[in-house]
Order: structure tokens, then C-alpha cells, then sequence
């Protein structure tokens, strides 16, 4: 029934200690790794550190608002002062009902932009900011935005331009969006500069397939293991070849007949080095390479990859059509007798399955 629905949720995710006086939902836990501090406590602490709080509204004093306010304005929480980027609270579970503190104590909703009840943090908060990444850091944002010259970005990527847009991702990659439109992510140290200047180019595509298996996986492995850390037992599965800059390679959509299958493109100009450093990579293992494509747009690039899908579908019909072919000629040679007008009607359905 409902009641144990809701006493189930609670346990899941809620701490309830009565010597902190007060509820912890689990996004305040996380943030205490002590399991000791008070929502107070916390908040104090971050406080103090010039960094965003977050605070479950309902329990963090008593007289708080339990519901979040319709003005869209910060309201009055006894015994907290909020500051801009503070993250208030009113949904026990995720970041359901959740707001940030604009500028001017204004409320900024809480973005959720994977509808799944995650923090985002949007450029209208962090825009105020030039250490965005630092001020939230043990907070659980899904997505941070950033500016250009946020700390982070110059310390991990360099100088970079204004105009393009940044969202920092909970799982340590930078999401830039160019102006012609295109997306991609980056790791610290990565040469972005490199990669976008490549964009601008006629672009090459190709594709590589393995099949590691056996003694070829041992050995696959064994080479691109981590040798500097013994205890990191599959640093190989996200091994690489060294590409030309503004060359990528990303998983594609495989055949199941082989292990993986990847998308390499980039400037059309490196096509050849691209092509050499995966044959390098691969070199004593089974793999097979297409051969490159050039192209000027992303739709120009689908319209290749649709004809190489249907070049594969013509080609199963004709094996198909041969396979019948060659059982009907099996059968005459082991001695089946037809009349004339049977065997016009057999010529005749084999030309029809031809045109």
C-alpha cells in the first residue's frame, strides 16, 4: 500500500538520526563522508570555504518553508542567509523540487536536463563565477556549466574562446558546443584547439573492425596493459591509436561477428597518416580497415554511410539468389528429370530473380 511505499522510499533515501535533530536525505549524506555534520554544520563549512551549500529547506530550522515559494524569490530560512549559486531543496529524493540562488535573490529552477532528477548547475548561475568548477565540487551536479575563463578551464585546457560554450559532465569530460554547431568532449590535455581547426576542413571518414579473441586478446592485453599500474587490469579495453590532430575514433555500430567496431574521422588531408597509425596499432593482430571517404558535411557523411549499408544488403541477396541457383543445378545433376516446358519455366524464374 502506499504507506509502506512511502516508509521503503524513506529507508532508502533518507537518513534519519536523531542525534543530528534533524532528516538527511541522501544528496546531503553523500556530501558528509563523516556521516557527523548537521545540514547546519555542512553549510557553515562550505560557507567558510567560499563555496556553494546545499540545504534540504524543510529541516534545516525550525519555522522554514516547507513548500518552495510561486514568486520565484528567495524566501526566509531562520537562521541561513542565502548567497548566489546556494542550491535550496524542498524533494527528499534527487533534485526533483530544487532551485539555485540567482542574482538579485532571485530562483533559478533546477535545470534537470536529464529529466531523472539530476543538479545542473546552467551559465545564468555560473556566468557570476570565474571558479565555478571548485565551487561545487562535492556537490553531486550532473552538469556545470562554464565560462571560457572559468580556473578549471584555463588550467586543464588553456586559453580558449569566448564564444564557445562549456558544460563540465560529472564524468570528467568537457562538452564544447562550436559555433558551426558541432559538439564534442574533450579530457584534460586534450589539443581542442587542434581538433576544432580540423573541423573546418573537407573531413575523411573510415572504419576499423577487430576480432581479438584466443591467444590475439591475450596478446592485445598484454600490449596495452598498464605497466605502470599492475593493479589497473583493463587500461587496455580504452586503448587507442595516435591520430593526427583533429582525428577521432568513437565505438560505432558493430558487426556481431567481430569484437568492435569504430568510426575514425577527421581532415581529410591526414587520411592517410590516420589510416597508418590504426594499421600500426593493429599490426599482429586480426582487423580490417575500409577504405577512407571524404566528405564536406554531417549530411553528406550519412549519405555514405546509407549507401555502404545498402552496397551490404545488395550484396546478402545476390549470395542469396546464388545459393538457390546452385541448389536447383545440384538437383539436375543428381538425375532429376524434367520436361521441356518445366525446364523453360525454371529459365525463366531464374532470369526474373536476376532482373
Amino acid at each position: 500500500d502506499e504507506n509502506t511505499i512511502s516508509t521503503i522510499v524513506q529507508a532508502l533515501h533518507l537518513q534519519n538520526d536523531s542525534s543530528r535533530g534533524v532528516r538527511m536525505p541522501y544528496y546531503l549524506t553523500e556530501m558528509d563522508e563523516d556521516e557527523e555534520k548537521t545540514q547546519k554544520e555542512m553549510a557553515k563549512e562550505r560557507l567558510e570555504q567560499n563555496m556553494a551549500r546545499c540545504i534540504y529547506v524543510p529541516d534545516y530550522s525550525p519555522g522554514a518553508p516547507q513548500e518552495a515559494p510561486t514568486d520565484g524569490k528567495v524566501p526566509d530560512i531562520p537562521d541561513f542567509e542565502p548567497q548566489m549559486g546556494d542550491v535550496l531543496v524542498w524533494s527528499e529524493y534527487r533534485y526533483v523540487d530544487a532551485y539555485i540562488v540567482g542574482q538579485g535573490g532571485t530562483l533559478i529552477r533546477n535545470p534537470d536536463r536529464s529529466d531523472a532528477g539530476h543538479l545542473d548547475i546552467p551559465l545564468e548561475i555560473t556566468q557570476h563565477m570565474t571558479d565555478a568548477k571548485r565551487r561545487y565540487e562535492g556537490m553531486e551536479v550532473l552538469e556545470l556549466d562554464l565560462r571560457h575563463d572559468d580556473a578549471f578551464i584555463r588550467e586543464n585546457f588553456g586559453e580558449l574562446p569566448e564564444e564557445w560554450k562549456f558544460t563540465w559532465h560529472n564524468d570528467e569530460e568537457l562538452l564544447i558546443t562550436f559555433p558551426n554547431g558541432k559538439e564534442k568532449e574533450f579530457l584534460p590535455g586534450e589539443d581542442i584547439l587542434g581538433w576544432y581547426e580540423g573541423s573546418l576542413k573537407v573531413q575523411s571518414c573510415f572504419y576499423v573492425t577487430d576480432d581479438l579473441k584466443d591467444d590475439d586478446l591475450t596478446r592485445f592485453e598484454e600490449k596495452y596493459r598498464n605497466k605502470d599500474n599492475p593493479d589497473d587490469k583493463y587500461s587496455w579495453i580504452n586503448a587507442k591509436p595516435k591520430l593526427p590532430s583533429g582525428w577521432t575514433m568513437e565505438p560505432w555500430a558493430g558487426d556481431s561477428n567481430v569484437r568492435a567496431m569504430y568510426r575514425l574521422k577527421g581532415p581529410a588531408e591526414e587520411a592517410e597518416a590516420a589510416v597508418a597509425a590504426v594499421r600500426g596499432f593493429y599490426e599482429g593482430f586480426h582487423h580490417n580497415i575500409s577504405e577512407p571517404a571524404e566528405y564536406e558535411s554531417e549530411e553528406e557523411e550519412e549519405d555514405e554511410s546509407d549507401e555502404e549499408d545498402d552496397d551490404d544488403d545488395d550484396g546478402d541477396e545476390d549470395d542469396e539468389d546464388k545459393d538457390v541457383d546452385e541448389e536447383e543445378d545440384k538437383e539436375d545433376e543428381n538425375g532429376d528429370v524434367e520436361d521441356e516446358e518445366d525446364g523453360t519455366e525454371k529459365n525463366l524464374t531464374k532470369k526474373l530473380k536476376t532482373l
